[in-house]
């Protein structure tokens, strides 16, 4: 059974895409594959990468977008936003702090008679609609609008996109490329022990060094391409939301009879038991691991609360209801990790403005790069979280302490070849004289920086934090939302979640290509109508709003 729904996946993906559309095919296939899928069995194909769940889902992606590029799934079109005066927006945001139906462009914000508070109120929002911080800021020296409208452009910026997201993004493919040959290049020895053998790397090694992120980030780029608009970041968050309301009753399930799912429908177990009895039953239904279910249950659980406050009408309710739900299944799937990460990213999905969720992307962002050199250091607070984790659970915190003696055991280890890592064939793993492994690897941070090196480690993850590095300039280009403030702040999390767990899934890249694709194309939605109506005969430049498919993908058909 399980064999069978393995290879049978990439047509059952191509057929989701023939019938909800590339859009929709894309993230539902993507989301359905990564939940239900079987884990834990791996063919070895001749000169082929092995083929796993990864691979099925990557596969059924990349044939299903080639079939049907041309088959959109939403009655909408992406094109140029339209021009704006940046100057009268100023001057609403005034008069709206001031209390002023007409704002005189020849006096300041103090001579109006605003207050202090009410002056940061309105360098804020300045930023949020695009204002450079260092023109916004001239407001505390008693700049008019008419003093700002000479160091700005009167209208707002009508570009394609980022371009430069996505030149950086070639740049690092280019450099774990190289970095790939010069891995090889650095371990031409073989490392020999008592009782094994870890051979030197060749070509075939580097192929697979380069292969293997290429076909996880399948969904990434797909992502990158169709996943521009609201309706297509809606689109992946109500998918979430829904298979997240699934997964919960099915964790419920077993967290009340054991975890039996995967063993009544696949025939097998895909991980060790005793790793999923803690005073009770951990869930893990049909994913690698239950600390795999914690996590997708916290994404869930995020994206239903972004929902409910993100909807007007009558659905709003049922996302709160739907988040409500999977939050108290998260709560006894004995998930302490996750749940830590719930009580931090939660109130900043419901409560936090959008500038403050950006404050907090970036420092996750910044802090998970630099983990390994902060880790190395010994400046984390670790022995006063480890003791607040024994406070909780004694065993729990054994646990984290052989994680932290592990990833002491690995990162001495990577330290050695510290440019551009071991390589394969677990060359990066710590042997005893006898050639036995002693050491076990979770957090992905360790793995990758073991294997790659820093330059592979900071090219692999630079390619999935590029967005969020990106993404707050391009929020303030945009009408105020609280969808991808809600997918950054997942992706925050999920690299956080990332340190201690090999936690990055499909789900994980396809969020992430739709925050790159937000941030790449800044584009607006409108109705076929509108454009056809507006849309001036024989004008077809690169830089109008109703530009059409032809000239680079200044509007598609969404």
């Amino acid at each position: 059974m399980a064999n069978f729904v393995l290879f049978t996946w990439p047509f059952v993906a191509i057929a989701l895409f023939g019938w909800l559309g590339r859009e929709r095919g894309l993230i539902w296939s993507v989301v359905v594959g990564y939940l239900f899928l079987p884990e834990a069995i791996t063919h070895d194909l001749p000169w082929l990468p092995d083929y796993d769940k990864l691979l099925a889902i990557s596969l059924g992606v990349l044939l299903g977008g080639m079939l049907f590029n041309w088959k959109p799934s939403f009655a909408v079109k992406l094109v140029l936003p339209p021009s704006r005066d940046i100057p009268g927006e100023i001057a609403a945001i005034w008069g709206e702090l001031l209390d002023i139906d007409e704002v005189p462009r020849d006096k300041s914000f103090n001579e109006l008679g605003g207050s202090a508070s009410r002056m940061r109120a309105a360098m804020r929002r300045m930023i949020d609609i695009g204002v450079e911080a260092t023109v916004a800021r001239k407001i505390y020296d008693g700049a008019t609008i008419g003093d700002l409208a000479k160091v700005m452009p009167l209208e707002g910026p009508r570009k394609l996109g980022t371009p430069s997201m996505t030149v950086l993004s070639y740049i690092l493919f280019g450099a774990l490329l190289v970095s790939a040959f010069m891995t090889m290049l650095t371990n031409g020895d073989a490392l020999v022990a008592q009782f094994s053998v870890r051979p030197a790397l060749g070509f075939r090694d580097v192929v697979s060094m380069l292969v293997q992120p290429a076909i996880i980030m399948i969904p990434f780029l797909f992502a990158l391409a169709y996943l521009r608009g609201r309706s297509h970041q809606m689109e992946v968050l109500r998918a979430i939301v829904v298979m997240g309301v699934l997964y919960a009753f099915l964790a419920a399930i077993e967290t009340r009879l054991s975890p039996q799912l995967n063993i009544w429908v696949y025939g097998y177990f895909q991980h060790t038991w005793l790793q999923h009895v803690r005073d009770g039953f951990r869930p893990i239904v049909f994913l690698r691991h239950g600390l795999w279910l914690g996590f997708f249950l916290l994404t869930a659980a995020m994206a239903a609360f972004a929902l409910y406050r993100h909807t007007e009408g009558p659905s709003r309710h049922l996302y709160l209801l739907a988040g409500l739900w999977i939050f108290a299944v998260l709560t006894i799937s004995r998930n302490l990790g996750a749940l830590m990460l719930a009580l931090m990213f939660v109130p900043l999905v419901l409560f936090a403005p959008r500038f403050i969720q950006a404050r907090v992307t970036a420092a996750v962002v910044i802090l998970f790069l630099v983990y390994p050199a902060v880790w190395q250091s010994q400046i984390l607070p670790i022995n006063p979280f480890l003791e607040f984790v024994a406070s909780i659970s004694e065993e729990r915190a054994q646990t984290f302490q052989f994680r932290l003696d592990n990833e002491a055991l690995i990162l001495g280890r990577a330290l050695e070849r510290p440019y551009f890592g071991w390589g394969g064939w677990d060359r990066w793993r710590v042997f005893d004289e006898l050639g036995r492994d002693i050491t076990t690897a979770d957090g992905i941070w360790i793995i990758n920086l073991g294997l790659r090196g820093w330059i592979g480690y900071l090219c692999f993850f630079g390619l999935l934090t590029l967005p969020l590095m990106f993404l707050p300039r391009s929020l303030r280009r945009r009408e105020p939302s609280h969808v991808i403030p809600a997918l950054e702040l997942i992706m925050s999390a999920n690299l956080v979640y990332m340190i201690p767990n090999s936690a990055l899934s499909p789900v994980g890249w396809l969020i992430a290509g739709t925050v790159a694709g937000f941030v790449r194309w800044h584009l607006v939605e409108v109705s076929p109508a509108e454009v056809e109506e507006e849309a001036p005969p024989c004008r077809q430049s690169l830089y109008t709003r109703f530009a059409h498919n032809h000239s680079r993908g200044t509007a598609w058909d969404a």
